[in-house]
This record gives structure tokens, sequence and C-alpha cells, in this order.
């Protein structure tokens, strides 16, 4: 048996902090026979219910292209309903682990935030994002928002955080109450729907289901905000032996912020609202 300790990366993946990490041992037979690295190629993890999914897989390609490989992006199978315009990986660490000894040599779609084990390592930050916050055409600005009208995020996220900071150091005659919900598309569905007057949340998230909702009523989006939130950051998670891939994919993904390819490809996929 080899005994890793047990991470949600769902739940990672959305906080800034790691769990407690409890044991789980791992059969032998889970890891035998692991791939061997190619000296032509390179494979990529990618989750296939990210609403980075497209935009990862072409970057994967954009990557191997500078390196001179030929790319193989490898769908993980997720078991659970998906969560759309999201990013979290719903995973256990003995599943990554196991992807990236048997299937890949890069998972895609990491947090630069996360507190990862020995075991794994990561590459530099390739995709920065940020959380915009989106109004009621009800309303002019944050501030003209009543307080017996409700604001929403996503619960275990930076925003919601942030968000209910900003709202506890107001003078109690002006706090909203906070709705915490499971999920970005229920959040954004909330405002849409008149539930809430404004939401923090996540902007390509906020892009996708936008493009997805052409009907949805205009809302003001406001990205100069009162209150500090943290840019949500993704990187590539690599087996800690694999120092010299690492190296490697840190001057690919150099090359390919210097030139412009991550903001191209964040523009096609519908990832920003610019």
């Amino acid at each position: 048996m080899v005994r890793l300790p047990i991470v949600l990366f769902g739940v990672v993946a959305s906080t800034a902090g790691v769990l407690a990490q409890p044991v789980l041992d791992i059969p032998e037979r889970f890891l035998r026979n692991p791939r061997n690295p190619s000296d032509s190629s390179i494979a990529f993890c990618v989750n296939p219910t990210s609403a980075l999914y497209e935009f990862e897989k072409d970057l994967a390609e954009e990557l191997a292209a500078t390196l001179l490989l030929i790319p193989e992006v490898f769908e993980i199978a997720i078991y659970q309903p998906p969560l759309r315009y999201d990013f979290r990986l719903p995973l256990l660490e003995q599943e990554i682990y196991w992807y990236l000894l048997q299937r890949c040599d890069a998972f895609m779609g990491f947090t630069a935030a996360a507190d990862y084990p020995d075991y794994l390592t990561v590459s530099p930050i390739y995709l920065e994002t940020n959380s915009v916050l989106a109004i009621s055409p009800r309303f002019a600005r944050l501030e003209d928002i009543p307080p017996d009208v409700a604001v929403g995020a996503r619960i275990l996220s930076l925003a919601g955080s942030s968000l209910g900071a900003y709202i506890r150091g107001l003078p109690a005659a002006r706090q909203w109450k906070l709705n915490l919900y499971q999920n970005h598309e229920t959040v954004m569905d909330r405002l849409m729907d008149g539930t809430v007057g404004a939401i923090l949340i996540w902007e390509p998230g906020l892009a996708q289901y936008l493009r997805d909702h052409p009907d949805a009523p205009e809302t003001r989006i406001v990205r100069s905000l009162p209150f500090q939130v943290s840019p949500t950051q993704f990187v590539l998670a690599l087996r800690a032996e694999n120092d010299y891939l690492n190296y490697q994919l840190a001057q690919a993904i150099e090359a390919v912020v210097r030139n412009g390819t991550i903001d191209r490809l964040m523009a096609e996929h519908s990832l920003t609202l610019d």
C-alpha cells in the first residue's frame, strides 16, 4: 500500500486554505506500470466540465507547439453533475496522483492559491482571472441597493469571502444580507430573476453565462471594487520529480503569455467581458 493524504480538490481549488488531510491507502496495483514520457509528445489532462475546458485544450496545443512536441489531450472522468460556469476540480488527491502517473505529464486547471502536497509541483501561472461585480439594472451603483435587498456570491469562494468581509465592515444600518449559493450558475440565475440585487462573480463564468443566455436582463458590470478580491490564478500540476519538464513548460508559458496567445484564446472562447 501507498499512503497519501486526501485533499478534496474541488474544495481546495475554490479557497486559499487546505483542509485537514486524512490518510488514504492506495493499492499497489493502481500504481503499477506508470506511463513512460515520450520524447516526441506531451500529454495534458483537462477537466471537461470546467468553463476553461476549450481554452485549455487549445492552450495545450500552443504549449506543445512551442516545445516542438505533439500534444495529447486526455479528458478526465467526472462522476458527478457538472459545475457549469465554474473551474473547480472535483477529484480526490489519489485520483490526481493516478492521472499524473498513468495518463498525463501535466494537469491543467489547478489554482495557484492552493497548498499542494510535496509530491506535486506546479508551473508558473499561465492565466490570471478576476471577479467582477454584476448589478441589477434596477440600481445604478452598489451603494444604491437598499439593505433589505440581498446580494449574492458562491459559497467557499474568494469572492464570497471578500464580499462578506466588506459587508461586515459597513455600518449595521447599511449591511445587506449575503446569500451564498452552491455554484456560479445559481448565483447568476438569482441575479437574473431578481432574488438578489448584485453578485460578485468569477468573470469567465459570467462571460460564458451571458453568451449562453442572450435574452438575460442587461447588468451593470463594475471592475473597480470598494474592497480587494484576490485574482484566481491557474497553473499546471506535475509530479514533483518532473523538474526538467516543468522548466520546459515554464519557458513555453512565458512565450505564450508574451506573444499574446493567452489573451487571444480568452477572447476566442468568450471568457472575458471586454
